[in-house]
């Protein structure tokens, strides 16, 4: 299980995201200052954020929560997510994404309006994505991994990423 999946305690969750979110904000703040020491005109990019709210990592949230909180987007020219909607499989597809699982997960409106409620109304880039678990043994698995790239890079520049990275 990876760190701060679902079945974390609330208690755990309290316990340890502070101390990750204060070390990553620690860390923005030290290398914004240097960042625009250097070079005054920089765009800075949050940390990536993963797009939680497809996924059960309830440590995860709250980290971000406290980051945002902490003053982040005072570091920050814009804010990153990383986006790897693959994960997802339903039983009907032999435990392969759908289309309707890869736009679901490809969603991030969710995200968008937890970062908008907390006043961080900064630019949005995708700066990593994937995960696409196609059969790539094959010339029409590899047509079907390009066309899902393009299908999760169409919905998120649809909803307003400015800067997507594969």
């Amino acid at each position: 299980t990876l760190p701060g999946a679902k079945g974390m305690s609330a208690e755990e969750v309290e316990r340890i995201a502070p101390v990750y979110a204060d070390r990553i904000l620690a860390l923005v703040r030290t290398a914004s200052k240097i960042i625009r020491k250097r070079d005054p005109d920089a765009m800075i990019l949050s940390p990536g954020f993963e797009n939680f709210f497809q996924i059960p990592y309830p440590l995860w949230k709250r980290v971000h929560e406290l980051l945002l909180e902490g003053g982040l987007a005072e570091h920050v020219d814009a804010f990153c997510i990383h986006n790897y909607p693959g994960h997802l499989g339903s039983k009907e597809s032999g435990n392969h994404a759908t289309w309707q699982d890869l736009d679901r997960s490809t969603d991030s409106t969710a995200l968008i309006r937890f970062l908008e409620k907390r006043g961080a109304k900064l630019p949005l880039f995708c700066t990593e994505f994937g995960g696409f678990k196609p059969d790539l043994s094959s010339p029409e698995g590899e047509t079907v991994a390009a066309i899902e790239i393009l299908h999760a890079g169409t919905i998120l520049a649809h909803q307003g990423f400015i800067g997507l990275n594969y």
